[in-house]
């Protein structure tokens, strides 16, 4: 891309060359042919392609996005947590009915995080249809990694489902300890 001078006028100067040889074999005759062209011009921080971009991204950003993706995992437990916590408390009277007609403590826990579960796969299939659908958007902001990396998608997908299943784990062991005697005559 070239910027001419006169437009954006900067202290800095940026030269890239484009080569099938090995970049470190051409510094020399970059810095040569500088000269030739104007030997008060001074060359420095020669670098590769790779070295510059890998030096664009600061590690502060990267830990910045690890903060904010932790923060916002633990935001989604919790969420996930309270909503089925409220959805068993609400349901205590039918699960007291389930456990007066038979049904077993394991029952009671597996159909609680079987509930969870299913609904949370309905959600992580929505984030990763829209995932799929802004890839390409994203894509010339990504430098090394594909637009549509299915490794990375499978491992967030089942990561969430997990978390999912150990935010219910907790209101399913409440429901499964539900008094039948005690929920009937609360009503």
């Amino acid at each position: 891309m070239y910027v001419s001078y006169r437009q954006f006028p900067s202290s800095f100067m940026y030269l890239v060359v484009r080569t099938d040889a090995p970049p470190a074999t051409l510094a020399s005759v970059v810095q040569r042919e500088i000269a030739a062209i104007d030997s008060n011009q001074p060359v420095s921080n020669l670098r590769t392609m790779e070295e510059a971009i890998s030096q664009a991204a600061p590690r502060f950003n990267v830990s910045l996005l690890a903060g904010f993706a932790a923060i916002a995992w633990l935001l989604s437990t919790i969420g996930v947590y309270g909503v089925t916590s409220y959805a068993v408390a609400q349901r205590t009277r039918e699960i007291g009915i389930r456990m007066a007609l038979g049904a077993s403590a394991h029952g009671m826990m597996s159909m609680v995080i079987g509930e969870t579960l299913a609904t949370s796969t309905i959600a992580v299939a929505c984030g990763l249809a829209g995932a799929l659908a802004l890839s390409r958007a994203m894509e010339s902001m990504l430098y090394g990694v594909a637009a549509i990396d299915g490794a990375a998608a499978a491992g967030a997908a089942a990561a969430l489902l997990a978390t999912a299943i150990v935010a219910a784990w907790l209101p399913a062991r409440r429901a499964a300890r539900v008094d039948p005697i005690a929920a009937l005559r609360a009503e």
